[in-house]
């Protein structure tokens, strides 16, 4: 799916997650758009959301926007963490990087198997 295909479904489907993008680039500038969009094409450590979708008469179930850092590994732990925040409502999880600490040593890198952004 493309950068752009991932963003018409973050403000479709992810109205919490969007909101924050705004809010940062109120306070960042134009540099939180870029954040975003290299987490999208499956930079780790650049930006990455959760988002729970509530629909009356179904089960509750949680949309990933971005590339976090080093998923594989934290697979579990997000797991055990995603049933904590469920038993105590939270509705998203939102990630978006300093851009100063993403441009040094610590730079985004592409993740094997991110570059669609859904991992």
């Amino acid at each position: 799916m493309s950068v752009e295909d991932q963003i018409a479904e973050i403000k479709r489907f992810m109205p919490l997650t969007y909101g924050a993008i705004q809010e940062k680039a109120k306070a960042m500038g134009p540099v939180a758009f870029r954040l975003v969009r290299r987490g999208l094409r499956g930079e780790r450590n650049c930006f990455y959301a959760r988002e729970r979708i509530r629909e009356p008469g179904k089960l509750d179930r949680w949309l990933v926007a971005g590339t976090g850092a080093g998923m594989p590994d934290l697979v579990p732990e997000l797991l055990e963490r995603e049933l904590k925040l469920d038993a105590i409502g939270i509705d998203m999880i939102f990630v978006l990087n300093n851009p100063d600490e993403i441009d040094s040593a610590r730079a985004c890198t592409p993740q094997a198997g991110g570059a669609d952004g859904a991992n």
